[in-house]
């Protein structure tokens, strides 16, 4: 049923059996309460929008979205629809009193657009207020009195369909990587880089002896504790040569950019921490492969914010036998790394 008034068009959805069915299936597989509700009220949202859509002819694939998978919904505050041949929506339940949306900050990013769905108190009728085209402009937080209205959310969507994509680089989500989703050309560190990353973590041993002697426990509650960066960093080291595949020391993958980088045998290396705050504290590292033993003098690793503004930059000097940066990244941020090498660069580029 649409309710109209003289600004703005609405659109409630009654909440069926099958909706708290499907809301119950997602949120069962989460212990904590406050999780398990999130879960179950996006889940209401995202029924809710996904009926409106069907009902304006467009076709949805709720399987591929992030809100279906149980690893995302763990580690994230996520309600995204996948409209086919569009992209996604963010479908955010809205409480019977509020008076703004509001989007996490994982959501900012990747999205077409934001519905608000208001759940009245018995969770039996949602309605459709209106849309945002973006939030990140605003930290998330849009009142409610300035949404746009559904009677012009078709043409949007309509005029975003035909929008050229700016490019068609890909893009590799790092927070993805904490729930086992990888993008292709990302590695396990196998026996091609095996010998050249043992090496490099007992270098990095020999640099301090601040660490040395702790137990694989103690190593997994210092990298999930402490507040030193760098103390962070050294016990995930030892972890990874002690017990790679702990989840308590996060993700690491290679790529290999031998093919493209003048034929020189190098790799990167990212390696991702979660961080109590939520950010991910990150590592980029550019070594040789393992037929190399040291890093050709003069390669560049490079950090470019989303404008393109380069916010750091490392050169290889004579045998250097590896390069690397550090630093911590908030949700919803965008970074590319681009590893040059005698006029030819070759660009990743990740979004947290």
């Amino acid at each position: 049923m649409n309710r109209t008034t003289e600004s703005s068009l609405t659109f409630t959805v009654s909440l069926s059996f099958e909706a708290h069915l499907l809301a119950e299936q997602h949120c069962r597989q989460h212990a904590q309460p406050q999780k398990s509700k999130q879960v179950y009220l996006n889940a209401l949202a995202i029924y809710a929008v996904d009926f409106y859509c069907q009902c304006m002819g467009y076709e949805t694939d709720g399987e591929t979205s992030d809100s279906h998978n149980p690893l995302m919904q763990k580690f994230m505050d996520v309600a995204d629809l996948n409209v086919k041949r569009l992209g996604k929506l963010e479908c955010r339940p809205v409480l019977p009193n509020a008076e703004v949306l509001q989007v996490p900050a994982e959501a900012w990013n990747d999205r077409i657009g934001y519905v608000a769905v208001q759940l009245n108190q018995s969770l039996k009728q949602a309605i459709l207020l209106g849309f945002a085209p973006s939030v990140a402009e605003k930290q998330g937080i849009i009142p409610l009195r300035e949404l746009h209205s559904l009677s012009d959310f078709p043409r949007y969507l309509s005029e975003f369909s035909q929008v050229p994509k700016e490019s068609s680089f890909q893009l590799v989500n790092l927070r993805n990587w904490l729930a086992g989703t990888f993008e292709t050309g990302w590695q396990t560190i196998d026996k091609r880089f095996e010998l050249k990353e043992v090496s490099l973590a007992s270098a990095f041993r020999c640099r301090t002896l601040k660490l040395r002697g702790k137990t694989k426990e103690e190593l997994i509650e210092i990298v999930q504790t402490t507040e030193d960066e760098e103390i962070r960093w050294e016990a995930a080291e030892l972890l990874w040569e002690i017990d790679p595949n702990n989840p308590a020391s996060g993700v690491r993958k290679v790529a290999d950019l031998g093919f493209q980088l003048a034929a020189r045998a190098v790799a990167l290396m990212v390696g991702v921490l979660p961080k109590p705050d939520r950010s991910l504290a990150i590592v980029l590292r550019v070594y040789p492969m393992a037929s190399q033993s040291y890093l050709p003098a003069a390669l560049q690793l490079i950090g470019l914010d989303e404008a393109g503004t380069s916010f750091f930059e490392v050169q290889a000097r004579e045998q250097d036998n590896y390069i690397q940066f550090k630093f911590t990244a908030d949700p919803g941020d965008r970074f590319s790394v681009k590893v040059a090498l005698d006029g030819i660069s070759i660009t990743e580029h990740f979004i947290i």
